[in-house]
């Protein structure tokens, strides 16, 4: 168990081929220590328990074929159930982790948890709407900050690379009652994140995501530009954020779990979606205002009315209200928020400036 310590201490600071081999020293010492107590005709529970720590650590040690063979040669012996099904829920764990060797990808050890609860969540259940658009969000963030720590130039529409593809795939836990709880694990192919400023590659994207949503949700503007000094990317994340946000009724909380050096950190989501958008509308006002540099101010608008059409090439859309229709410009970092709402009922914020207007918000 000190060897299995030192693992553990060493995993966290990065330092993952050396760990490895502590995993397998400790494995090869702990199956050892269990099959001793199996050949002595040692009571049980002692070596289920011996056999089920042995596992644990050839999982650790990446040994998935070892770890195998201990769970049937436990399970084919009269052991106490709790712990039966305990193997039985690591051989399955084993299993996934064997597929996805099989197919290149290796799972981060760092996750992500997300919590929500409010009105519309009932203990272990949600509605669709209000657990889809919170992954959606949580997967385009994920791209976006991907692409922006690769150095790409914002990318207004098109496919996503390869490359970014295969570092940002997910994979979600089976919901969990807390209320409503779910398990986000990334996973890549055989590619480098090269984040700087973190302890290791597996923490960096998790750390970047949730350190930069601390900074929003506490209204730290000033210092996420410092994070996100490209507005397009800045507009992106803040839009994504502000769905990931609660809507104050039917999600009324939202929480973010993850760990960092081996801490667990909890994160609160305290802002409402209505919040962020006034935060959006903030930024937005000030780069338009900062851009023209004439001495008309930009007038603020309301406009609740029929999102009619959208050209991405041209990047406006237009809110038929009434009779009258508007053409209104979108800038690059709110694109993406706009989509879903094609052909619904919306409300825009707009800057109206020399008889044009500029999207700073939409629900």
């Amino acid at each position: 168990m000190n060897i299995a310590e030192e693992a553990d201490r060493l995993k966290r600071e990065g330092n993952k081929k050396e760990a490895i081999k502590l995993y397998v020293d400790a494995f090869e010492k702990e199956r050892d220590a269990a099959m001793l107590a199996l050949s002595s005709g040692a009571e049980q529970p002692t070596p289920a328990i011996l056999l089920k720590s042995a596992a644990y650590l050839a999982l650790d040690a990446g040994l998935t074929r070892d770890c195998e063979k201990l769970i049937g040669i436990a399970l084919a012996n009269d052991i106490p159930d709790e712990i039966a099904e305990e193997l039985r829920n690591l051989y399955e764990d084993v299993n996934f982790h064997r597929h996805l060797k099989l197919n290149g990808i290796t799972l981060s050890e760092d996750e992500i948890q997300i919590s929500i609860a409010g009105d519309g969540v009932a203990y272990g259940m949600a509605r669709d709407v209000d657990v889809n658009n919170r992954i959606l969000a949580i997967k385009q963030l994920t791209v976006r900050t991907l692409e922006m720590a690769k150095g790409r130039p914002f990318r207004k529409q098109g496919k996503i690379s390869e490359e970014i593809l295969s570092l940002s795939q997910s994979y979600y836990s089976v919901p969990r009652a807390a209320s409503f709880a779910m398990t986000i694990k990334f996973g890549r192919k055989d590619a480098q994140l090269n984040f700087e400023n973190f302890a290791s590659e597996s923490s960096a994207l998790v750390e970047q995501l949730v350190q930069n949503l601390k900074l929003l949700d506490t209204e730290n503007v000033e210092e996420l530009r410092k994070k996100i000094p490209n507005n397009q990317y800045l507009l992106n994340f803040m839009s994504y954020a502000k769905d990931l946000a609660p809507d104050g009724k039917d999600v009324r909380q939202v929480g973010i779990t993850y760990k960092q050096d081996g801490v667990v950190q909890e994160i609160p989501l305290k802002r409402s979606q209505t919040d962020y958008g006034t935060l959006i509308e903030n930024v937005v006002a000030l780069n338009m205002e900062e851009e023209q540099k004439q001495l008309e101010v930009p007038q603020r608008l309301s406009l609740t009315g029929v999102l009619t059409a959208a050209d991405a090439t041209k990047e406006y859309v237009k809110v038929k209200v009434d009779k009258q229709v508007y053409v209104i410009k979108v800038p690059d970092g709110l694109a993406d928020m706009v989509k879903k709402y094609f052909e619904e009922v919306v409300t825009t914020t707009v800057l109206s400036l020399n008889g044009k207007y500029e999207l700073i918000n939409i629900n």
